[in-house]
Formats: C-alpha cells, sequence, structure tokens
C-alpha cells in the first residue's frame, strides 16, 4: 500500500529531479519513493552498524591509537603493514 505525501522543495531541487526521472524515464514520484527507500535503508544499514560496534566495545578489545596512525600511515607506501590486530583488552 502505498501513501502521498507533500513535500516543499526549491526551485532547484525540483528542476534536478525533473532532470533525473527524466533520465531514468521514471516519474518524479516514483524517484523521490526510489530515493526515500535508499535513504531508509542506509539509515537502517547504519544504526545496525552502530549497535554492532557498540556491541563489539562492550567485550573490552581494541586496537590502540598508535598501532592504528602506524597502519594508517603506511598505507600505499613500499613498507605498507598488514591491517593491526587488537591489542588493549580492558574487561581481562
Amino acid at each position: 500500500m502505498s501513501h502521498p505525501i507533500t513535500a516543499f522543495l526549491d526551485d532547484e531541487s525540483i528542476k534536478q529531479l525533473e532532470d533525473e526521472a527524466s533520465e531514468k524515464n521514471k516519474s518524479v514520484a516514483e524517484l523521490i519513493g526510489e530515493l526515500i527507500k535508499q535513504y531508509l535503508a542506509c539509515k537502517n544499514y547504519e544504526k545496525k552498524a552502530i549497535r554492532e560496534a557498540l556491541e563489539e566495545a562492550d567485550k573490552g578489545i581494541f586496537v590502540s591509537s598508535e598501532s592504528m596512525e602506524k597502519w594508517f600511515l603506511s598505507l600505499g607506501t613500499d613498507n605498507e603493514l598488514v591491517r593491526p590486530k587488537p591489542d588493549v583488552f580492558l574487561n581481562q
């Protein structure tokens, strides 16, 4: 079941939506519906990732900032390091 909604957009946003919808051979309403679904899916993914990260953090197992910085600075160099393993254990 679908429901109509009302949104207020500036002229430039409307023009961009119309152009994008035209390129995809869709109506503006169809495009807006797809965009809202994509936005909600991204927000759900983000919330799930945060929940999972908090669950991991609750275990008290981390990679130190020093190890992360060394690894990060090595990326793209001739001496690239492997991804660091946890080296901080708070709940042990």
